[in-house]
Formats: C-alpha cells, sequence, structure tokens
C-alpha cells in the first residue's frame, strides 16, 4: 500500500472521523493524520500550503453543513495544478446511493468511494 505523508479527514462526524483515524493509524499508512470537521477550515489549510509539495489523501463526507462535499470538489478543482495535484481524494460517505458513486467519478481528483465504516483492505488508491 502506498505511503502518504498527510492524511486529511474531512467529516461532521466526531465518532466517524475518531475510527477513521484510529484505523489509519494502525495501518500505518500516513506520517500524520488529521481531522477537519468542516470542508471550508480545509480548503483554508490547502490553499495556505500551496507550496508545499507533499503526497496527501484526503477523505471527503457528502453531507455536511455549510459546505458539502460536492461543494468542496467544485472550489477544489478550480485551485492550481500545483496544488491540486498533491492530493488524492476518497469519498468516504454514508451514502450508498449509486448517482452518488456515478457523480464522484466526474471529477479527476477522486480515485475512490467508499461508504462509511471502512476498513483498511477498502482502501485502493491508484
Amino acid at each position: 500500500m502506498e505511503m502518504f505523508d498527510n492524511i486529511f479527514l474531512i467529516d461532521d462526524d466526531a465518532i466517524i472521523n475518531f475510527i477513521t483515524m484510529r484505523i489509519l493509524n494502525m495501518a500505518g499508512i500516513a506520517k500524520n493524520v488529521v481531522a477537519f470537521d468542516n470542508a471550508p477550515d480545509a480548503l483554508k489549510m490547502i490553499e495556505e500550503r500551496a507550496d508545499s509539495a507533499t503526497n496527501d489523501l484526503l477523505f471527503l463526507d457528502i453531507n455536511m453543513p455549510d459546505m458539502d462535499g460536492w461543494a468542496f470538489l467544485d472550489v477544489f478543482e478550480r485551485l492550481p495544478e500545483q496544488i491540486t495535484r498533491n492530493y488524492k481524494i476518497v469519498m468516504l460517505s454514508s451514502s450508498i446511493n449509486p448517482h452518488d458513486m456515478e457523480r464522484s467519478r466526474s471529477y479527476k481528483s477522486v480515485k475512490q468511494f467508499i461508504s462509511k465504516p471502512f476498513s483498511i483492505d477498502q482502501l485502493n488508491i491508484v
């Protein structure tokens, strides 16, 4: 499995973030795992790290207040390529709606769609 410099969780559910952080820390696939409970704060961090050339993984929930995962992706994919190329995005959602899975494929930065809760064995990032 690929190693990442950072893994960022963007989900408003603190329990899911806790569980996901535990799974990822036990798997040892990243030097650093950080959770955000809202998408605007995560976008701000991504923009502030614009000059950081790292290999990062981002888990993104769909349903969140203020800014949902789709709105996050719309903003993220308009960022300069020198920023977006450093991130691989996995949609981590409680949704099992085939429309959501299909919609996630329309974003070039989304590499995988996984339903919550997940196991590390489901992670298949290319």
